[in-house]
């Protein structure tokens, strides 16, 4: 009536006895676990860190399409990207982007005067576009950018501000009616007019909680003088089956003439071209990237080597135990018997070894985003 009954009881012997095994040999099991364990939880680790910042797009649409610009000169790219004069003859004259945006990078850090008492938060100061240009909108509220799209840095919204989900759960107590509140920063008073989706970051992944404010133009940015005109980060979007040598290749033009407007000319020559990358190129710089796939490779062949020593070990016990299978052969047991029992064991020690790294994994994992993030 039940033909899977006899073979759950079959498999329930094989697990039985081995557990018994196993309890007569403790320290042999521990051995094997912990080896197994370490093995799996630092390979394990390291690929969750390079799927999360190298392998995993940017949590923006059509992220491949995102690039960030750097003027650049005789002494190469200049450490933020640009002035403000230069990226509005961008705007107007590139053919090959759909949209430019800029921003500072404030990481100095900020207090927010929250429900719950003083708040550090980061407060970048963005385009009216920036995200439009990201392709997000907020998911209460509204953003900054003009409904004509005319502007994309003015004063009209200088005293308003869209915070990260972080800082309205953490700060405001997700409180729903947030919209159109009044929040201090710093002292400086901001009216909240929007709220950004959960896990939306920009720049991204920030040290703190951030809250996003209007860029407001100030007559330093009305000229092009070396060491007294503000530069910042630029970020673009590329139209539809532009690519980023085209891209740079055409702004390299715009930009050489561009620089005959500098009238010093020390800082001509350090602003007579532009470079491009990818955006997500720019998040994890060459150096990092090389240093997280040279960890993912060692820990790998920590793994290999842990699987190589927790199989000798199972060579050597089954070699020890050849008088145990004799007997068990003599009694009547078939060559297929005694195999599943062995594999039954390493099936047992492999998936406690498992659950053990798991919980190794989850704990290095914790500490690695207390100690980088």
């Amino acid at each position: 009536m039940y033909p899977a009954w006899p073979i759950i009881e079959s498999i329930s012997a094989d697990i039985s006895y081995a557990l018994r095994q196993i309890r007569k040999s403790s320290g042999f099991a521990i051995t094997v676990m912990m080896t197994l364990a370490i093995g799996i939880a630092a390979s394990m680790a390291m690929f969750t860190v390079v799927d999360h910042v190298l392998l995993r797009p940017l949590p923006y649409a059509n992220a491949r399409e995102l690039v960030e610009i750097k003027e650049a000169g005789i002494k190469g790219p200049l450490m933020f990207g640009g002035t403000f004069l230069d990226i509005q003859q961008w705007r107007e004259r590139s053919r090959t982007l759909q949209a430019i945006a800029f921003h500072t990078y404030d990481k100095p850090t900020s207090f927010l005067e929250g429900n719950a008492g003083p708040v550090q938060v980061n407060t970048p100061k963005v385009s009216t576009n920036l995200f439009a240009t990201l392709g997000v909108k907020p998911a209460m509220g509204r953003g900054f950018d003009d409904s004509n799209g005319d502007e994309f840095a003015r004063n009209s919204d200088a005293k308003t501000a869209v915070l990260s989900d972080a800082v309205w759960r953490d700060g405001f107590g997700a409180d729903p009616d947030i919209v159109g509140k009044v929040l201090r920063v710093n002292g400086n008073s901001y009216t909240v007019i929007g709220v950004m989706p959960r896990g939306f970051q920009f720049p991204f992944n920030p040290e703190k909680p951030q809250i996003w404010i209007p860029i407001e133009l100030g007559e330093s940015d009305k000229a092009r003088i070396k060491n007294a005109t503000p530069e910042y980060r630029i970020i673009a979007r590329l139209k539809a089956g532009a690519g980023i040598a085209a891209a740079e290749a055409e702004l390299r033009v715009i930009q050489a003439d561009v620089a005959k407007q500098y009238t010093d000319p020390y800082a001509r020559e350090d602003v007579t071209s532009v470079e491009l990358r990818g955006y997500s190129d720019s998040v994890v710089e060459g150096n990092v990237r090389e240093a997280l796939l040279a960890l993912l490779a060692a820990s790998s062949v920590l793994w290999l080597i842990a699987c190589v020593n927790v199989t000798s070990l199972l060579l050597a016990r089954s070699a020890s135990r050849q008088r145990d299978i004799a007997v068990r052969a003599a009694l009547g047991a078939s060559r297929w018997r005694i195999t599943r029992q062995l594999l039954v064991e390493g099936l047992v020690l492999s998936g406690a070894a498992s659950l053990l790294g798991l919980g190794l994994v989850s704990l290095a994992l914790k500490l690695f985003c207390r100690m980088y993030l």
